[in-house]
């Protein structure tokens, strides 16, 4: 078991920006989302844009001078399930399969399973039992109300796997930055940060969302991109009408 350092590391390792071909509805780049955590006193970011790696000497450059670790992350679909994966390289080779993960296991890999059992397409639910193996922690997705609350069957299936638990925001608009996130006690240094949480030597800072933010949330997530898709239907629809 890893030594617990006094001060640990504030750490969102679940974040989305519009640098990506499948985040078309989201409105702020990677540049803005590392301004915005700076000044909450975010120390370890992972950017993980779906199927897509937003990551660059530039862009860790930048976060570094604003005190923050970048790490290399990307939410994969894998048989339209969602996996988290973590390298400390620039280098990173995309799996295709579940069993590809099982051949990065090491130290410089880390492997998270996204909110495994919200109501999703997306969410593992029993690929998550299937693949227990070769994942190092579960996530607590911020989003969930005193009434509403899909986080408490990953939190008991943790439990019964010994697997530690990662606060993360998901956040796919600024208005989800900070709901939840983790205190990592580590060096500040991708490696030492991937074996603290492996050995569970985090903390999580979470509270239910009230209804009124949760809302708003669900509101930035699905109406901007249902009229997005409305409005491209009806240009498509009235080119039809006017060539006929």
């Amino acid at each position: 078991m890893m030594a617990k350092y006094s001060k640990g590391l504030k750490a969102d390792l679940h974040l989305h920006t519009c640098d990506s071909p499948k985040e078309t509805h989201i409105k702020y780049d990677a540049f803005k989302l590392i301004d915005a955590a700076m000044h909450l006193g975010y120390e370890v970011l992972s950017i993980t844009n779906h199927d897509t790696l937003t990551y660059s000497d530039f862009l860790k450059d930048y976060a570094e001078e604003r005190g923050i670790l970048l790490i290399p992350g990307m939410e994969l679909t894998l048989h339209k399930k969602h996996v988290l994966m973590y390298t400390t390289t620039n280098s990173f080779k995309r799996p295709t399969a579940f069993g590809d993960l099982e051949k990065t296991i090491d130290k410089n890999n880390l492997l998270v399973a996204p909110h495994p059992f919200f109501p999703s397409i997306h969410s593992l639910g029993k690929h998550l039992i299937r693949w227990q193996n070769i994942f190092d922690a579960i996530e607590l997705c911020h989003f969930y109300t005193n009434i509403l609350d899909f986080n408490q069957e990953a939190l008991a299936w943790a439990k019964n796997c010994n697997l530690p638990v990662l606060g993360t925001s998901d956040s796919h608009s600024l208005r989800q930055l900070n709901t939840t996130y983790s205190v990592i006690y580590a060096e500040k240094d991708s490696e030492a940060i991937f074996e603290a949480i492996k050995y569970g030597n985090l903390s999580v800072v979470t509270a239910p969302l009230p209804t009124l933010k949760a809302c708003r949330i669900l509101y930035d997530l699905f109406i901007p991109p249902a009229l997005q898709h409305a409005g491209t239907a009806c240009f498509y629809l009235m080119s039809l009408l006017l060539r006929s």
